[in-house]
């Protein structure tokens, strides 16, 4: 009988070994993944302004195929990404870290009505403007990572555009002014 239960425990202790070992180079294997990515990480925060970080490369490629349209705010010429689906205006400039001073991003809304924005994911404080018929209906001034604080239009809007934050003051803009946008919601 002691033979047959050594036996028996034998194939226990051999799979119970085999999982130890799967687990183990497992663990190994996702702390290597971690360390290259922290690697990765590190060297692109060394060599600023010779590399951008992979995720920021993959934002800007993103960026870089919306299409682009020139307005005039307060008599400043501004290039503004317009985007044009529910995916991109979801995204709109989340995960940006920085923006050109004359750039930003508009939407366009297909039918007046109220609307609100928040900051999820974005680390760059920004300025948001909500338009009437290019009347500029609300200015606010938006905290970056905050995706509990909404900033609502507070009436029917047309459309919005997001610049750096402190743009609009710089520039004098207020409730009232106009912004032609050379294109428009349906």
């Amino acid at each position: 009988m002691g033979e047959m239960t050594s036996w028996l425990l034998r194939p226990r202790i051999v799979i119970g070994l085999l999982i130890f070992a799967v687990i183990v180079l497992f663990l190994v294997g996702y702390n290597a993944k971690q360390v290259k990515q922290r690697e990765m990480a590190t060297s692109a925060s060394n060599h600023a302004g010779k590399t951008i970080a992979p995720e920021r490369k993959t934002i800007r490629n993103a960026l870089s195929t919306l299409p682009v349209i020139s307005v005039s705010i307060a008599g400043h010429p501004f290039k503004l990404w317009l985007a044009n689906t529910t995916a991109e205006e979801t995204a709109g400039l989340m995960h940006v870290h920085d923006l050109a001073a004359d750039r930003g991003m508009v939407f366009l809304f297909r039918k007046a009505k109220p609307e609100a924005f928040w900051m999820k994911n974005t680390p760059l404080p920004l300025d948001l403007i909500f338009l009437n018929r290019s009347t500029v209906v609300r200015i606010y001034t938006m905290k970056p990572m905050n995706s509990k604080l909404l900033y609502p239009s507070k009436q029917a809007v047309t459309a919005a555009i997001e610049l750096n934050a402190g743009t609009c003051a710089k520039l004098g803009l207020k409730s009232g002014d106009r912004i032609k946008l050379p294109v428009s919601a349906e």
